[in-house]
């Protein structure tokens, strides 16, 4: 007759028992936490189903706890989905592949659509980008060709003569900013004046460029109605110098142009329209 002798559990508290050379062995990697029914593994699982391929889940160094939950006790949990290529996501507490955006072996993405499932182009946006640096176009990489601002608004205006006053009702101008291109345009109308003489000005909403051999200068299309008497409504003409945020309005002389400002009359209208570049 022969007695069992028992054997010492090897490790410490919590660590799974396994064979270590016909003995017991423990390791700290493998733990079982029996109040929080939780398996502790310190390193890479392999599951190996005697196929030619094997997978491994690997543990990799993180920088904030994680979890993998699984939906129930009778879900399935894949880790992938979908065609070859397709990106992932959510689709009703389960794991499909999205055929608006594939990325190919190389990193390559194509048919991208965000807020659309058909997207029309390589990437096709329904809603808002922002790129906070701005878009280069083709093999660009210069960043002083990056298009980084596109902006629609208004300009309230005010006239500004030598001596004098020139107000204004229905001063709004409109304009159009793409990059540093500056489009305006508007009709002034002359409310009250009071003796205006010498030069006239109307402020803009961007000052210009000050560009090598006079450059960032721009010459605009005007049109005025119902100016003051011995005036030719032909004769106007309008231009911005460099680093100036002021259209300045002239009447041609014989073989230049003279001050503007006594032209002005109350109901006066001033049509323009002017492109620049800002700074």
């Amino acid at each position: 007759m022969s007695f069992y002798q028992p054997v010492a559990p090897a490790g410490s508290n919590t660590q799974v028992q396994y064979n270590k050379n016909g003995g017991f062995g423990g390791d700290a990697d493998l733990t079982w936490d029996d109040s929080a029914k939780e398996l502790g593994v310190g390193g890479d699982i392999n599951l190996d189903d005697g196929g030619t391929y094997e997978t491994t889940v690997q543990v990799v160094t993180p920088t904030a706890n994680r979890t993998i939950s699984f939906p129930d006790a009778t879900g399935t949990v894949a880790l992938v989905a979908g065609s070859t290529g397709q990106a992932i996501y959510n689709n009703a507490g389960a794991l499909a592949g999205f055929n608006g955006l594939t990325i190919d072996g190389s990193g390559n993405l194509s048919g991208g659509g965000v807020g659309t499932t058909s997207p029309a182009v390589a990437w096709d946006v329904v809603g808002q980008v922002r790129a906070s640096t701005g878009i280069l176009f083709g093999t660009d990489t210069a960043a002083a060709n990056a298009l980084d601002d596109y902006e629609e608004g208004t300009h309230t205006t005010t006239a500004t003569c030598t001596s004098g006053t020139v107000t204004l009702s229905e001063a709004t101008l409109a304009y159009t900013k793409i990059g540093k291109l500056v489009v305006v345009h508007g009709r002034p109308l002359v409310n009250t004046i009071s003796s205006p003489t010498g030069s006239l000005t109307l402020s803009l909403p961007f000052a210009t460029a000050d560009l090598t051999d006079s450059a960032g200068r721009s010459a605009g299309s005007i049109r005025l109605r119902l100016v003051a008497g011995g005036y030719d409504v032909s004769l106007f003409s309008c231009s911005v110098d460099e680093s100036s945020s002021s259209l300045s309005i002239v009447y041609g002389g014989s073989t230049d142009s003279v001050a503007a400002a006594p032209a002005m009359a109350a109901g006066t209208q001033i049509w323009f329209s002017i492109t620049y570049r800002t700074a």
